[in-house]
């Protein structure tokens, strides 16, 4: 089951979510790489917004279900 990340009275966030953690850093270790490696600016711009539109539809959907 999905439990978002909290912050604690000390202002820390709590990764109690390390699944979905890993996942973002992964995420954006990936995005860092491909601009990098893509030598055309109009390829990673189109990644980027792929990934960002996948994250929100993710993001919309978790919400929905409550």
């Amino acid at each position: 089951m999905f439990t978002a990340p909290t912050v604690n009275r000390w202002n820390r966030l709590d990764l109690s979510a390390g699944g979905l953690v890993l996942c973002f850093v992964l995420g954006v270790a990936g995005m860092v790489l491909a601009a990098f490696h893509i030598r055309d600016p109009f390829t990673f711009v189109v990644l980027w917004t792929v990934q960002h539109w996948m994250v929100a539809v993710g993001l919309a959907t978790l919400v929905a279900k409550g």
